[in-house]
């Protein structure tokens, strides 16, 4: 089994880069895996987070 760090290119801006695991078994990332295992129970509160990621790279 073997892992990678990648970039969450939807996320990355000027103010920082967000990384995630891959496991290359799975093909997917740990964030894809925790918003699809989490979506039907915290809808909302993963809406949240994406907004907030995306918010750290559109501050000065």
């Amino acid at each position: 089994m073997g892992f990678k760090i990648v970039e969450l290119e939807n996320f990355n801006g000027k103010a920082a880069t967000i990384y995630a695991i891959v496991n290359e078994t799975e093909n997917r990332t740990t964030f894809d895996r925790f918003i699809k295992d989490n979506l039907a129970t915290f809808k909302c509160e993963l809406i949240d987070i994406v907004k907030r990621l995306k918010t750290i790279n559109t501050s000065d």
